[in-house]
């Protein structure tokens, strides 16, 4: 396996993708443009949502901190707009 398909593999209880997704939930701003990228595109935002689940992300906090951090500092932490409402759109 290769590529992205290998990127969601099940091992064990947990797919790669899982540990991706709690990594980047430490840069909400790096989880919004990265789940705008897997589904914003017309990819299958159900499925994308149950991974979200299964990883425990809570991404209305991920975009509630990244609101935060944006109102401190806007050009250090911007908000994609597109990428935004797309991830708003998984709760």
């Amino acid at each position: 396996m290769s590529g992205i398909a290998d990127l969601f593999a099940k091992r064990g209880a947990q797919g790669k993708i899982g540990a991706l997704l709690r990594l980047l939930e430490q840069d909400p701003g790096s989880l919004v443009t990265f789940l705008s990228g897997c589904g914003g595109h017309g990819g299958p935002q159900a499925g994308l949502a149950a991974e979200l689940r299964h990883a425990g992300i809570d991404v209305q906090k991920g975009c509630a901190l990244l609101e935060k951090l944006n109102a401190l500092n806007a050009h250090r932490y911007p908000i994609n707009r597109i990428a935004y409402q797309f991830a708003k759109s998984l709760f």
